[in-house]
């Protein structure tokens, strides 16, 4: 019974096994046996089964999905899993010392390519010595006498190799970290080893205080700006007071759902959940609500929008969407039998894409017919991309595969430098432009220098405070000074909707869309259309089409029809060809970003951005400059002169394009540089921010949203990372989960922002398989770290999954399990999810351990056994479960791409940063 007085009802066979549990609503979950007691199936109440086989050691060594598909499993006697095999016959293999520890892993071998082999080595002492990947680079790790980490040499680069030394205080806790260049991050601790403060390199001081039980009481950033939190005596968050003293705060029922949030203007939001916790309703401050419904398996059913438009879904055998169904269309998913997403369709609009043997992506076909072929590397690393009409670029890359170049069809050759950090210093380009990139200790661009036969065609230089934000930004040749920003006078309401703009009225409608309003200076008061999907179709004399993933197919205006060639499957969605209303086709290239587009005739013109990827210079391809830009800090073209004719203008370099009606599409939404916000409400709600139509959170100098979804900071590094640390996990993990991670609130258009791109979701997975994890798990605990909210009980393991660990594990004399490390008593399922994610934790800690970058890390994690160890303290034996499928189990659970990165660098962004929760 839970502190609300709900009941979870269990009953037993006469073995003592668990036989059925019944939810709060009446809902069934049954287990089979075999006669030694393994699990043998689990139904759930939607009557889908799955079932579990074990070889002559009690390790499993198949599971059969409800729709018949099957994963197999080969071990050896100590239960080291030799090979694993996926239902399309994807064999993953592994060899193993006599240590059981992992010597190598080799990916499934595809026809022609090289065998991708991830070799490890040890020291004496059993630690993690070497490690090689599939391209032959080697990291290198040497560790201290107590197993603890010395130095790792990341693969040299031409710049230099880079040596990463840690350096213990007598308590053998990390007292900092210094690289090969003498950059030093220190830190320090209280007495129960709580990082108190974290300085780095420019000796900025961050710190934290804590409360008696550890949870972050006040965060200190460089300029000695505090935030606070408050808590409960259940430890939840009550209230959160940012640097500016504006509180938000907190109200939970008795189970810790979220009930209420106030937020910094003191309006109101509320939300319900019914007796199984599961979220039901969630209401704005002007009472506009959102409701929710669900399958007796805990997967949403409907999502009813304050307009009461209703999305409705369906699964499959494997609990994947099978289609969804709104007032717009009905979208249909088919899947291969590993759950690989293959087919997308929305009346007479398909979407193709076939896999090579591991798994990746290897053509797309969209819905007019057009394909795209990918190629990659042992290290999954993207080799060559083919255009529709066959046009290819190929890519190759470092010993940390880092992007080295990028040739296209006509043999141009695009270049990138790093320094021996892995940071890039500098890009050369096919028509004799290069950039020089300058950065200080703390990793802050300093300035960009754009040349043409060592000529200075471009120059920016960057300022900053103690906190890295922007203070001053020179630029030359110097901007024209006579533009006068456009201003307005405007009204909000308590949901941030904008009244009135100079006292003329602005109307949304209930989901939060503005339908009518002035979207420029000059556009006078214009109406707005939208699709059931929160989908702009109309604007000002411009008209949009969509593909049955929310890419756009085609945009309509006075000069014709315009449609556009996507490439759903990067890390970010990208335009690869323009069909011009004219008629004629326009070609677009990238690398770290846009570099440049060619004609017809193969005639290119070349961009040159500033700090946050706006297009500030084009170049021809003899490397004279034909066009010059300057913007506003929110957009707004300052001054064009020259051929500037380029929907890539601000944030042009991340695939952000201006539309004739002035209005930029962000992916996910539309944003009036004008107005200085969206047009629409964030479909992941309180994860990009407070203000929901607010634009990377007031600050345009230094971050950019090229998702329309949240707020990143740093362009550049943003060009070699792709997934931020924090707000893109942040914003996958919601929505594959369906929730929101601060507000404990559903996210409104879930299931729409999810199908808004493919590229929204990190991995380049596809927003599809976004949605067909949408609703995985019953709720999200949004006080926990990210780190520990990903991988905990919720939503990282199932309720089967749960229970049968529960049913490997040992027991005390009580007949209660344990948990390995505190002795302490698990008294129900969720607590075993607390075991399985230390041992993800474990596993993506040596990931980062070792240096590994994004594709490595994935690497790593795909080639372990996902073991959930349970083991009991006295009889000192281990009960193990391994998780189906290795890395795509864990995709279908939650979102492989963002474990992975929450893994390898939510770390040290955990620390500092998650106390200001809004900021």
């Amino acid at each position: 019974t839970d502190k609300r007085g709900n009941v979870t009802t269990f009953t037993y066979k006469p073995t003592h096994l668990i036989e059925t549990v019944s939810d709060q609503l009446g809902h069934v979950t049954t287990y089979g046996y075999y006669s030694d007691g393994l699990v043998q199936t689990v139904e759930d109440a939607e009557n889908k089964i799955m079932t579990t086989a074990y070889d002559a050691f009690g390790l499993i060594n198949r599971v059969t999905l409800h729709d018949g598909t099957f994963q197999t499993f080969v071990n050896n006697s100590r239960g080291d899993t030799l090979t694993s095999t996926d239902a399309e016959n994807r064999t993953i293999t592994n060899t193993w010392n006599e240590r059981r520890q992992l010597l190598t892993t080799t990916a499934p071998t595809i026809p022609g390519q090289p065998a991708a082999v991830l070799t490890n080595t040890y020291d004496n002492s059993a630690n993690l010595a070497t490690i090689t990947d599939a391209n032959g680079n080697t990291a290198t790790h040497v560790w201290n006498s107590i197993g603890k980490p010395v130095t790792s040499t990341h693969p040299a680069l031409p710049a230099g190799s880079n040596t990463i030394t840690t350096n213990y205080d007598s308590r053998d806790w990390i007292a900092n970290t210094t690289n090969s260049v003498g950059h030093v991050m220190a830190r320090e601790y209280d007495a129960a080893q709580r990082m108190t403060a974290l300085v780095d390199p420019l000796n900025r001081r961050s710190e934290n205080s804590y409360d008696s039980i550890g949870q972050v009481l006040t965060s200190t950033d460089p300029l000695d700006r505090v935030a606070e939190n408050s808590y409960n005596d259940r430890g939840e968050m009550d209230m959160a007071t940012d640097p500016a003293d504006e509180d938000t705060s907190y109200l939970y029922d008795n189970n810790g759902n979220r009930t209420q949030l106030t937020d910094r203007r003191g309006k109101i939001y509320t939300f319900a959940y019914d007796i199984a916790n599961r979220l039901t309703s969630s209401t704005t401050p002007t009472g506009k609500t959102t409701l929710m419904t669900y399958f007796d398996n805990n997967l949403v059913k409907t999502i009813e929008e304050p307009s009461t438009q209703t999305t409705t879904l369906a699964y499959n055998g494997r609990n994947l969407v099978s289609s969804k169904a709104d007032p717009t269309g009905t979208i249909t998913y088919e899947y291969d039998d590993s759950g690989l997403l293959e087919i997308v369709t929305e009346a007479s609009d398909t979407i193709t894409r076939t896999h090579d043997e591991r798994g990746k992506v290897k053509s797309y076909t969209n819905g007019d017919g057009e394909t795209l072929q990918y190629l990659y590397d042992g290290n999954g690393n993207l080799t060559r991309l083919t255009y529709p009409d066959g046009k290819e670029v190929t890519y190759t890359y470092n010993a940390r595969n880092l992007l080295k170049t990028v040739t296209d069809w006509s043999a141009r050759v695009t270049t990138y430098n790093y320094d021996r950090l892995g940071r890039l210093t500098g890009i050369t380009r096919p028509n004799g432009t290069s950039s020089a990139i300058e950065r200080d200790d703390g990793d802050q661009i300093l300035s960009i220098k754009e040349s043409a036969n060592a000529k200075l065609f471009s120059l920016l230089r960057f300022d900053y405070d103690l906190a890295g934000q922007i203070t001053s930004r020179f630029h030359a040749p110097i901007p024209d000074a006579s533009f006068v920003h456009s201003t307005f006078a405007g009204t909000y309401d308590d949901d941030n909707r904008l009244l009135t703009v100079n006292a003329a009225s602005v109307v949304h409608d209930d989901d939060g869309n503005m339908t009518s309003g002035a979207i420029t200076s000059t556009s006078g008061i214009v109406p707005l259309a939208y699709n059931s999907r929160n989908q702009l179709t109309s604007a000002d004399g411009v008209s949009y089409t969509y593909d049955a993933e929310g890419h756009r197919r085609t945009m309509i205006d006075s000069s014709g029809t315009t449609r556009f060639v996507t490439d759903a499957n990067a890390n970010m969605s990208r335009l690869l060809v323009r069909h011009n209303s004219d008629g004629s086709e326009t070609y677009f290239v990238y690398g770290l970003g846009l570099l440049y587009e060619a004609d017809e005739a193969d005639n290119t013109k070349t961009y040159h951005f500033d700090q946050v990827g706006s297009t500030i210079t084009r170049t021809d391809d003899n490397g004279e400059v034909i066009g010059r830009a300057e913007y506003s800090p929110y957009g707004l073209v300052t001054m064009e002169t020259g051929d500037m004719d380029t929907p890539f203008l601000y944030n042009g370099q991340w695939g952000i394009q201006t539309d004739a009606n002035g209005l930029l599409n962000m992916r996910a939404r539309y944003y009036s540089p004008y107005l200085m916000r969206f047009l629409n409400a964030d479909p992941i709600g309180f994860s990009g921010g407070q203000n929901w139509f607010a634009y990377a959170n007031g600050d345009p100098i230094s971050a950019l949203d090229p998702f329309g979804l949240w707020s990143w900071r740093n362009s550049l590094s943003l060009a070699l990372d792709f997934i931020p640390v924090v707000g893109t996990v942040k914003g996958v993990v919601e929505l594959a989960a369906g929730y929101d991670l601060i507000a404990g609130e559903d996210v409104n258009r879930a299931v729409a922002a999810a199908g808004v791109a493919a590229s929204l979701i990190p991995g380049g997975k596809g927003a599809v398989k976004a949605t067909a994890r949408i609703a995985r798990a019953t709720r999200v605990s949004s006080d926990l770290p990210l780190r520990q909210v990903t991988n905990l009980n919720r939503p990282a393991l199932t309720n089967e999954l749960r229970e049968t660990v529960v049913q490997r594990a040992s027991t005390n004399t009580n007949g209660n399990f344990l948990d390995p490390n505190t002795g302490r008593e698990l008294l129900d399922g969720f607590d075993v999810g607390h075991i399985a994610g230390r041992e993800n934790r474990r596993l993506l800690r040596e990931a980062e351990i070792r240096g590994y970058d994004n594709s490595q890390t994935a690497q790593w994690v795909n080639s372990n056994p996902k073991w959930f160890q349970i083991e009991g303290i006295a009889e000192n034996r281990a009960g193990r479960f391994e998780l189906p499928g290795n890395s795509l189990a864990l995709d279908r659970i939650i979102g492989h791409d963002a474990l992975l990165e929450l893994g390898a660098s939510g770390a040290a962004s955990g620390a500092f940063g998650a106390v200001n929760r809004f900021k």
